[in-house]
């Protein structure tokens, strides 16, 4: 059995999660209830792929590319997992190879910039940070990849 440790990094859902482009288009409905006498509990959830934290994937930016369901759950699994927190981030920051730190043999980046603190206004997704072009070239020669 692996020792391996789990992060959760997502944010909870319900009716009040700010939304992409200020959409308010959650649904949460208990379908079912064992309080109502039915045999068990069922929720209805709905809502839009761009809620809480997600993955894009090339399917989102590309006509034909690969979507979701086309990666089994093993590749979400990372062992070399680096996070790199890029302080002082203004809306609209651009990200560069310079802005990213003490990285080794890494298998998953993540960039905490701290600007979810504007998940609930306009600003997060109008003008929110964003990575420079140039940047996965030199994480790809950096990281031998």
């Amino acid at each position: 059995m692996s020792n391996k440790k789990v992060i959760f990094l997502s944010h909870t859902i319900n009716e009040h999660t700010p939304l992409y482009g200020g959409d308010r288009s959650i649904t949460l409905r208990q379908v079912k209830s064992i309080k109502r006498g039915d045999f068990c509990n069922t929720m209805y959830f709905s809502f839009p792929n761009h809620t809480g934290t997600h993955v894009d994937t090339p399917l989102h930016f590309l006509e034909k590319s690969l979507s979701i369901s086309d990666f089994d759950a093993g590749f979400w699994i990372f062992d070399k997992v680096t996070l790199v927190e890029v302080s002082n981030v203004k809306p609209g920051c651009i990200i560069e190879p310079e802005n990213i730190n003490n990285i080794k043999d890494c298998e998953l980046l993540l960039i905490k910039t701290g600007f979810e603190k504007y998940r609930a206004k306009e600003i997060y997704w109008q003008n929110s940070p964003g990575l420079h072009p140039k940047l996965p070239y030199w994480l790809k020669e950096k990281l031998h990849l």
